[in-house]
């Protein structure tokens, strides 16, 4: 992964857990509302042309959840985590908690 994907990666991480924090200041209430954030954010960033990296980070942060509920069909993360938390607050709880898990195992290369 170049520098210039590692940054945005990083950026997009930074954004993700600012809106994750405070979902009130985002007018995110829910796992469908973060959904469209971040889907916002990826095509914003499309607009410079370095993406490639940002979308392989988030297909496999979705294999990483269906994994992680040992599904058989390919979900989209989004419906996953609604389907298992208990609501829309749950959803975003559990959605962090995913998500911690995941950039723990980016990190540790696995």
């Amino acid at each position: 992964m170049s520098r210039d994907e590692t940054h945005i990666i990083n950026s997009f991480n930074e954004f993700v857990y600012a809106v994750v924090n405070k979902p009130g200041m985002y007018r995110v209430n829910n796992i469908e509302d973060l959904g469209l954030v971040i889907f916002g954010y990826i095509a914003g960033v499309a607009r410079s042309g370095t993406i490639s990296g940002l979308n392989e980070f988030m297909n496999n942060f979705r294999r990483f959840v269906n994994e992680h509920f040992d599904t058989t069909v390919d979900y989209d993360w989004e419906r996953l985590i609604r389907f298992h938390a208990g609501g829309n607050v749950g959803s975003l709880e559990l959605f962090k908690i995913l998500f911690d898990r995941y950039i723990e195992n980016v990190e540790k290369g696995q």
